[in-house]
């Protein structure tokens, strides 16, 4: 049985890292530790990306973790900030970040919960 390694906490939060464009290594560390089972550390990782990142993955991941902890009107909010995000968004980004928008309208405990997880079988 294989054990899973864990990058350190010290990581996320080192300022060394942080000048560079890590943002989304973060976002993803904490949605894998969410997947993982470690919700303390995913929650402390989600908080520190989306402090520095305005990813619309992130906050998606971050609003598919709350609903899981069943605090869905934190779900909501961090999805509807996705969708307020798009009327702003040049058509580039509107572009990269389309696969987000239609997921997060449909912001409701279930659906999130489902979503995500037919993304982990993908």
């Amino acid at each position: 049985m294989m054990s899973r390694q864990r990058a350190p906490t010290s990581i996320a939060s080192s300022p060394r890292i942080r000048s560079y464009d890590f943002h989304r290594a973060i976002g993803l560390l904490a949605h894998a530790e969410s997947r993982g089972g470690d919700p303390i550390r995913a929650e402390a990782l989600f908080k520190s990306a989306t402090d520095i990142s305005t990813l619309s993955e992130t906050y998606y991941n971050y609003a598919s973790f709350l609903a899981a902890q069943q605090r869905t009107a934190e779900a909501r909010e961090w999805a509807q900030k996705i969708l307020a995000k798009k009327p702003t968004m040049p058509r580039y980004l509107q572009r990269r970040e389309r696969p987000w928008f239609p997921q997060s309208q449909g912001a409701d405990q279930e659906s999130l919960k489902s979503r995500s997880l037919k993304s982990e079988h993908v």
